[in-house]
C-alpha cells in the first residue's frame, strides 16, 4: 500500500513467505564451527536459513509473516517501522534439535510459535541512523533481547558510534544472568587515507555477578571489559592497520588472569590476500 502526502511517502508493506523442504539431517553427528551464534531479529526472519553459517541449514516447513511500514519524508528523512513472526509448520524444527554447541536453545525458534521480533529505524539525514531492534516472549511478551544503535558522521571525517544490547537470562545455554553491555567507537579520518579509532567496551552486568559473590562489595554498574586504540591506512589497493587492545577478564573465572593485552598488525591486499601477526599477553 502506499500513500502520498505533502510530507512525504508512506508505504504499508504486508509480508508472508511460506518455506516447504525436507527436515535438516545429521543434526549433532557433524561439526558445528561456523553456525553456533544464532540471533532471531529483524534481520534474519525472512532468510530462508536463519542459522548464522553453513554448518547448520534450516529444514522443515515453515511461515515467515509480518509487516512493514516506511516514512521517506521530502527532505531526506527516513523512518521504519518492522513486525515479525515465524510459525514451524511441519516436519522437523532445526532450532529445537540442538546439536554440540546447543544452537537454537533460548533462540526464540524453539517452540511452534516464534518470539515476536520488531524494529524501528530513524535516519534523520544521511550522515546519521538509529535503530532499536527488540524480541519479545510469545506469550508473556516479555522482553528477551534489545539491541539500540547509532552511528553519526561529524566535520566529515569524524565518525561516532554507539550500541548498547541487554539479553535475558538464558539458562539452557549457561547464562543464569541477564546480559547487558555498552560498546561505544570513534573514527577520524586523516589526510591521505590515513586513520585512526579507538572504542570502549561496558560490561553492565558483571554487578550482578559480584553481587552474589560478595553482597558488601561496591557494585559500579560501568565496568570496563575492553578497549582498543587503532591506526591504519586503507585505499582501494590497500589496507595495513596497526591495533592495541585490552580485555579484562570476569573476576569470577576462578583463575588469576585479569587483563589481557593484544598488539596485531594486519595488511590486506586486494585480490592477492592478507597476513596478520598478533602478540597477545596476558596478566
Amino acid at each position: 500500500f502506499f500513500a502520498l502526502s505533502s510530507f512525504g511517502t508512506h508505504h504499508i508493506e504486508p509480508i508472508a513467505q511460506v518455506i516447504v523442504r525436507p527436515n535438516e539431517t545429521r543434526i549433532g553427528k557433524l561439526p558445528n564451527e561456523d553456525a553456533q551464534s544464532l540471533v532471531f531479529d529483524e534481520n534474519s526472519i525472512f532468510a530462508l536459513n536463519k542459522f548464522s553459517g553453513y554448518d547448520r541449514t534450516e529444514g522443515g516447513s515453515r511461515l515467515n509473516y509480518g509487516g512493514r511500514y516506511t516514512f521517506n519524508a521530502n527532505n531526506g528523512m527516513h523512518a521504519s517501522l518492522l513486525f515479525g513472526q515465524s510459525i514451524h509448520l511441519g516436519g522437523r524444527n532445526s532450532y529445537a534439535q540442538y546439536d554440540l554447541a546447543n544452537t537454537g536453545r533460548n533462540s526464540g525458534l524453539e517452540s511452534k510459535r516464534s518470539d515476536f521480533v520488531t524494529a524501528a529505524t530513524f535516519q534523520p539525514n544521511v550522515v546519521s541512523s538509529f535503530t532499536a531492534r527488540g524480541r519479545f516472549d510469545e506469550r508473556t511478551l516479555a522482553l528477551q533481547r534489545l539491541d539500540v544503535e547509532g552511528s553519526t558522521t561529524l566535520f566529515k571525517n569524524v565518525t561516532l558510534s554507539a550500541l548498547y544490547s541487554r539479553i535475558a537470562p538464558q539458562p539452557e545455554l549457561g547464562y543464569m544472568l541477564r546480559r547487558e553491555g555498552a560498546y561505544l567507537k570513534s573514527k577520524v579520518d586523516l589526510p591521505r587515507n590515513f586513520y585512526v579509532t579507538g572504542s570502549v567496551l561496558f560490561d553492565l552486568d558483571r554487578y550482578l555477578t559480584q553481587k552474589i559473590a560478595n553482597p558488601a562489595a561496591d557494585k559500579n554498574r560501568w565496568s570496563v571489559a575492553g578497549t582498543l586504540l587503532g591506526f591504519g591506512y586503507k585505499d582501494e589497493c590497500t589496507d595495513f592497520s596497526l591495533t592495541y587492545s585490552r580485555a579484562y577478564n570476569d573476576f569470577t573465572n576462578g583463575g588469576t588472569n585479569q587483563r589481557t593485552t593484544t598488539y596485531m598488525m594486519r595488511l590486506e591486499l586486494k585480490d592477492m590476500g592478507d597476513t596478520t601477526f598478533a602478540q597477545r599477553t596476558t596478566r
